[in-house]
């Protein structure tokens, strides 16, 4: 933030001159000519020691500085084509929750379903399963603010994303209530590239899971 544009030749120059690196004497107001010929340096001094050093550990501190700017860049993080294929599986997964949970091959071959902790596919579609039939009727979307991309931690090349969920849930007696929350879904590829879902959180209410009796 304290540095001349590299351009600027005229105030490079004067900084260094004023250094006693460089003679700025040749150096008039409005000239763009540089303060001395880059050819023939041997009518100058010569850099001391102390200040090639200075300038070393400046040139390398720009370095370090670039290699960081640029891995900070979030290309590995959440991103928007994440956003688009979280989207897609969340679609995917509500749609077969009201239906019934009909299809499995949605999921990996084990998930991480909530405080139940790790099972696998059978037993994670069958607990799921349970929901339906508490239920009359059950229609889940995805709500107002839509999906936000997170940072798996599990599956490896995959998606995480929190889904603003809304469901209607309609008893057996036909009273229908419509309820809120934000659910939480990783997904990772097969060998095709299709997009398996390894884990199901909703972190605010255990309306979907309860945990296993000890």
């Amino acid at each position: 933030m304290h540095a001349a544009l590299i351009d600027d030749r005229n105030a490079i120059y004067g900084a260094l001159a004023k250094l006693g690196v460089l003679r700025d004497e040749k150096v008039a107001p409005g000239d763009s000519r540089p303060p001395f010929n880059w050819r023939d340096l041997s009518t100058h001094r010569k850099l001391s020691p102390l200040v090639l050093a200075a300038l070393a550990s400046v040139i390398v501190l720009g370095v370090v500085w670039t290699m960081i700017s640029f891995r900070a860049k979030p290309t590995s993080g959440p991103t928007l084509q994440s956003a688009d294929r979280g989207t897609a599986v969340a679609k995917r997964f509500l749609d077969d929750l009201n239906a019934g949970l009909r299809d499995s091959s949605l999921f990996d071959a084990d998930v991480r379903l909530g405080q139940l902790g790790q099972m696998s596919r059978v037993d994670a579609v069958t607990e799921l399963r349970k929901l339906s039939a508490r239920y009359a009727g059950i229609h889940c979307r995805i709500g107002r603010n839509g999906v936000t991309p997170k940072d798996p931690q599990h599956a490896r090349n995959g998606l995480r994303a929190q889904i603003d969920t809304e469901c209607d849930f309609t008893d057996q007696a036909g009273a229908t209530t419509t309820r809120r929350f934000p659910l939480e879904i990783e997904a990772g590829p097969d060998l095709t590239g299709n997009f398996l879902i390894s884990g199901l959180w909703q972190p605010e209410e255990a309306w979907l899971w309860q945990p296993r009796p000890r």
